[in-house]
């Protein structure tokens, strides 16, 4: 008696267990918000300025993907946030290398002038 009791209570564990992982629903919101931060993020010039953060983030998103695809919901919305801080750093460090080029052509541009007027204050 005592056996079959432990069985019964064994299958219901597991058949609860089963259940509450097949409960979580899909994260699709979270997939999509990491598409949409990806593709931010190559607008911002992320494949010059952070690629190796960029690939991180597509490599991410496509775990996701591939999650979603097995009904692996809880691993699939880890990899879709895990995508969006990616994509989000990318993009942050494409718009700090666009703001570095700006700067270095801006001093550029107010170093020509200098050379200019002193040749001809010079002259």
């Amino acid at each position: 008696m005592n056996k079959s009791l432990i069985k019964t209570c064994a299958i219901g564990l597991i058949a609860t267990g089963l259940a509450a992982c097949s409960s979580m629903p899909a994260p699709t919101t979270e997939v999509a918000l990491s598409e949409s931060a990806v593709k931010d993020a190559e607008v911002a010039g992320a494949r010059e300025y952070a690629p190796l953060e960029l690939r991180r983030a597509n490599e991410k998103l496509s775990q996701a993907r591939k999650a979603m695809e097995e009904k692996e919901f809880e691993e699939a919305k880890l990899y879709a946030e895990q995508a969006l801080v990616d994509a989000e750093l990318a993009e942050a460090k494409s718009y700090s290398g666009k703001s570095d080029v700006a700067v270095r052509e801006l001093r550029d541009s107010i170093a020509l002038m200098r050379q200019e007027i002193d040749r001809a204050q010079g002259s």
